[in-house]
């Protein structure tokens, strides 16, 4: 469990955001300086947020190249640059029936999506409820 409860990032499409939905900070740098090199312009949020998780999937997919072969589930996502906690929840043996329902890549994908999604939200609710004030 971590010790402690993350802030809440004010845009969804940054470092900070890569950190929050479970990378290393070694990790969130090189996607985010790749997705700063390589975005495709747009002025419509959920194009850029679209355009943004892309990049977050290209980082995944290396699960499938050569330089994984062998590794642990855990040395994998280590290697990803996964964070502790989201490597723990998982591996937790309590869900290793749900998921021996899809790969490792699969649920490092799903699990990044549900935290980005999620914190997309948060951030709309948060400016929601700053502008009713």
């Amino acid at each position: 469990m971590p010790t402690s409860v993350p802030k809440l990032p004010s845009v969804a499409n940054s470092i900070a955001s890569l950190e929050f939905i479970g990378f290393t900070h070694a990790t969130v740098t090189h996607i985010f300086s790749t997705y700063s090199k390589y975005k495709l312009p747009s002025t419509i949020p959920s194009a850029d947020n679209e355009d943004f998780f892309s990049f977050i999937h290209g980082h995944i997919i290396m699960i499938n190249s050569s330089k994984f072969a062998g590794s642990t589930d855990r040395e994998t996502m280590t290697n990803l640059g996964i964070s502790e906690d989201v490597q723990n929840r998982i591996l937790d043996p309590k869900f290793e029936e749900v998921r021996g329902t899809g790969s490792l890549e699969y649920w490092i994908e799903d699990t990044a999506r549900v935290n980005y999604l999620t914190l997309v939200r948060m951030i709309e609710r948060k400016k929601e409820s700053e502008q009713g004030s």
